[in-house]
């Protein structure tokens, strides 16, 4: 079972949009939405709490509380998908077999029960909505969604589920695990699967204009310092593979051709522009004050990457480096 829709008239009695002005244990939230772009999801004050990011003045604030329930999950934790309309979709896990689905959106402080989600299945955005992934016996179910939530198409992957990437146009990209792993794009508009190929094991997944792409480290000690850009090695092919000397990957996200990497380097971070179509990286630009990445995003030009109770944000356009304070401790994502 996917994504269970609450609708009709149950949906008109049993839907409950949550706004808050202060938490149960003293959240402050803020109803100034002016500058926010994009969202992280944290624990402020042991609430599960949306924390609006203004990636221009390089601001966070707390802005949405998402309600509590007995059968929480507090080991797993709840996930967030966003949207390049503003909208953004939270996962909140529970002790049964499905998580609660929410959606919030910029401008409107309020988290709406949308729907269940199933252990195992992860949204994704795409283009015309949103994508679950879910395991399916030996290979992978791909459920393609319209921005409410309805099934527009489904296709079987034969790839066991492992990693997941989205170019968020039209297409996912799934790699499976294992010491053979192979990886293959879903073109979410004709419901179309590519022919996998083998990746090379360790590697961080990517997909970047319907391709998928895999972000690896020859020295993942991340002890040496980062040699020069030109030292970076890229493999084209089906599954184009980037080849870095050295480094610690802890995460990738695409923008348009462009595939930002974030790489660990003894005790920094760096961030790496991989323009794939021109075939070339970019200097590797430090991420001031982190040393790993909970949660990445791009929004407004600008590459956002958390760790614990901090945030930097990269202009991609001037590489200017912004440092922000965070009101709590952002969720691993």
């Amino acid at each position: 079972m996917g994504i269970v829709v609450r609708r009709g008239i149950a949906l008109a009695l049993a839907l409950v949009v949550f706004t808050a002005c202060s938490g149960p244990s003293g959240v402050d939230v803020s109803h100034d939405w002016s500058g926010i772009d994009g969202f992280l999801l944290m624990k402020v004050d042991g609430l599960v709490t949306v924390t609006g990011i203004d990636s221009v003045r390089g601001r966070a604030r707390p802005m949405i509380v998402i309600p509590s329930r007995s059968d929480d999950d507090d080991v797993l934790a709840p996930q967030i998908a966003r949207s390049s309309d503003g909208t953004a979709l939270i996962t909140r896990p529970r002790t049964s077999s499905t998580g609660v689905l929410y959606r919030i959106g910029i401008g409107d402080p309020s988290a709406e029960r949308v729907g269940t989600v199933a252990d195992g299945s992860r949204i994704y955005p795409w283009a015309g909505g949103w994508v679950e992934v879910a395991p399916r016996g030996s290979g992978s179910l791909v459920r393609v969604l319209d921005a409410r939530l309805h099934e527009i198409r489904s296709v079987t992957v034969p790839i066991a589920l492992d990693q997941v990437a989205t170019d968020g146009a039209d297409h996912v990209c799934l790699a499976s695990g294992g010491t053979t792993p192979r990886g293959s794009s879903v073109d979410l508009v004709s419901a179309t699967v590519s022919r996998s190929t083998a990746v090379t094991a360790g590697g961080i997944l990517g997909c970047v204009s319907g391709r998928p792409v895999v972000v690896i480290a020859r020295d993942a000690s991340g002890t040496r310092p980062m040699p020069a850009a030109g030292s970076v090695h890229l493999v084209r092919g089906p599954t184009a593979e980037v080849q870095l000397p050295v480094g610690r990957i802890d995460g990738v996200v695409a923008s348009g051709d462009d595939l930002y990497a974030v790489v660990g380097i003894g005790s920094k971070l760096v961030a790496l522009d991989i323009d794939l179509g021109a075939g070339t990286v970019g200097t590797a630009i430090d991420l001031t004050g982190l040393v790993a990445a909970d949660d990445l995003y791009i929004a407004a030009q600008s590459l956002v990457v958390a760790d614990g109770d901090n945030a930097t944000i990269l202009d991609l356009a001037t590489d200017h480096v912004t440092r922000v304070s965070l009101p709590g401790q952002v969720f691993p994502n």
